[in-house]
């Protein structure tokens, strides 16, 4: 009986402790603050069509090769076009500005893309030590090589 009633109550200081520890465990949003203003558009329609429930895709990668990794989001299009018909459907790149924030460089990029987007992937298809990216689409995949510029192509 003894014995039970010291491991019973070692149990409970266990799950006390764990309940206090993991209370203190949170998250706090912080994108806005960061500069990472990103949302998903994909352009959902009444009809459900397949590309509008496997939109999207995301990278973290050290494109200019400063050491801190940035962030190249994939997005949707319009439907049924499959065309980026406006600032809503571009695919992003933020730069990480090495303080906690990011810089979206997109336009001086040249990472906008052109196809509703389903997944990206990273690595250097040409061994010249620059990450490259694969955009994978519904209507045209999209390999943008690096230049080392800070520019892709």
């Amino acid at each position: 009986m003894r014995r039970q009633t010291l491991l019973l109550l070692c149990v409970t200081v266990l799950a006390l402790a764990a309940n206090v520890i993991l209370g203190a465990i949170g998250f706090e949003e912080i994108a806005d603050r960061a500069g990472v203003n990103f949302v998903i558009n994909n352009s959902a329609t009444p009809l459900k069509q397949q590309p509008e429930g496997l939109i999207a895709g995301v990278a973290l990668f050290d494109y200019d090769g400063d050491g801190y990794l940035d962030i190249y989001f994939v997005n949707g299009a319009g439907m049924p076009s499959l065309a980026k018909e406006g600032p809503q459907h571009k695919n992003r790149l933020f730069h990480n500005n090495r303080d906690l924030t990011f810089t979206d460089v997109t336009d001086k990029a040249g990472l906008g893309g052109a196809g509703y987007g389903m997944g990206v992937a990273v690595g250097d298809y040409d061994n010249d030590g620059r990450p490259d990216l694969y955009v994978a689409n519904v209507n045209g995949n999209q390999l943008f090589h690096n230049n080392g510029n800070g520019t892709f192509t």
